[in-house]
């Protein structure tokens, strides 16, 4: 079994009856923060080994309704570039796990 972490894209959605879905947000947001980095709202990014991804996928689908709730991994490739438009969430100077730059208006037009 291999022990290489691998970063990850964390993202969820969910809803259903208020009560009931703001304690799931609750529950699945405080099981993130412990292993991942806040990104944006619902949305982190952790590296993880194959069994620390199995272990928080289980952990995880104890705090979901898989009814109403929406949770997904994506596997982010090495090296890739994290292009930022907007207001940045992370202060500068934090790390993050891959570089970044602003992405700049008009940066599209030029296939950057």
């Amino acid at each position: 079994m291999s022990t290489s972490s691998t970063h990850y894209l964390v993202c969820y959605d969910v809803g259903g009856p208020l009560p009931r879905m703001r304690r799931r947000l609750s529950r699945v947001r405080r099981c993130l923060i412990g292993v991942a980095t806040p990104i944006q709202y619902s949305v982190f990014c952790g590296a993880f080994t194959p069994a620390g991804r199995k272990a928080l996928l289980g952990e995880l689908a104890r705090r979901i309704d898989p009814r109403h709730d929406d949770l997904r991994l994506y596997p982010l490739p090495l090296q890739s570039p994290l292009l930022c438009l907007g207001r940045p969430v992370l202060p500068a100077g934090l790390f993050t796990p891959m570089p970044h730059r602003p992405l700049v208006a008009g940066d599209e037009k030029k296939g950057s």
